[in-house]
């Protein structure tokens, strides 16, 4: 009976999916898209089909001062370059990739995009980060980190670092006690629930002339700005600010 249903099994397969193409556990135990559900590929897919991952919702907006992202933050904090991989909408299928990642521990599409945005930025922008000695990812709060196991902005992180080659720096940037959450706040709510609740070791500062802060989703830009205010307020260093995803009001 097993065996029968094993070959039936196997016979539709062939007829949807190129089986050469499959690992034998993947046959067993297939993998699917987590924006179509549609059956994975092992050699050639990851997280999502090729054709989602064609019509990914890439912002575009490249690495520099005049962006969408940079125009949002402008009059908030000094001049700087900005970019983001994707153009987030919480209705998108797409959002299932930034929901997975956050909220369902599924760490390796973090990693994932992570590594999509860093051969981006190495082939447009390489030369804008020849004087950046670190990337500093936003931090959590100790209780937040201890629920959810890790901290996504470090995971995204350590992926453009891996690219880019310039390393991450978990040590200088802060977050005390945890407040209310940002979720359903406004642009100034969030930012009166954000003052002084960053903080930094300003030696760890020391020898750095530009450095970029990475967060995972960027709306109001109101932790953005608190964490820039924050470390600005110990040292005059040039900030700039890369995020996975970019929610254009």
């Amino acid at each position: 009976m097993v065996d029968s249903f094993f070959v039936v099994y196997i016979s539709k397969l062939s007829t949807k999916y190129d089986l050469q193409s499959m690992s034998i556990i993947d046959i067993l135990v297939p993998r699917y898209c987590l924006v179509c559900d549609c059956v994975l590929y092992a050699q050639h897919e990851r997280f999502i089909c090729i054709q989602c991952y064609s019509n990914l919702p890439l912002s575009c907006m490249g690495y520099n001062s005049n962006n969408l992202l940079a125009k949002a933050l402008w009059g908030r904090i000094p001049e700087c370059n900005c970019g983001s991989l994707l153009t987030y909408k919480s209705s998108s299928k797409y959002s299932s990739l930034i929901k997975e990642f956050k909220y369902n521990n599924n760490k390796g599409v973090g990693y994932f995009l992570a590594l999509q945005f860093g051969l981006e930025l190495r082939r447009f922008s390489l030369v804008d980060f020849k004087n950046v000695g670190a990337i500093v990812p936003i931090p959590l709060s100790k209780t937040k980190k201890l629920y959810r196991g890790y901290n996504q902005s470090e995971i995204l992180a350590n992926g453009i670092s891996k690219i880019l080659k310039i390393p991450v720096r978990t040590d200088i940037l802060f977050r005390g006690k945890n407040k209310d959450s940002q979720t359903k706040k406004g642009r100034f709510d969030r930012w009166l629930n954000l003052q002084n609740i960053y903080y930094i070791d300003k030696d760890k500062l020391e020898g750095l002339e530009e450095i970029v802060l990475i967060d995972d989703i960027i709306t109001t830009g109101s932790t953005m700005v608190a964490c820039i205010e924050t470390i600005q307020k110990k040292k005059n260093i040039k900030i700039n600010v890369l995020s996975i995803a970019y929610t254009h009001s």
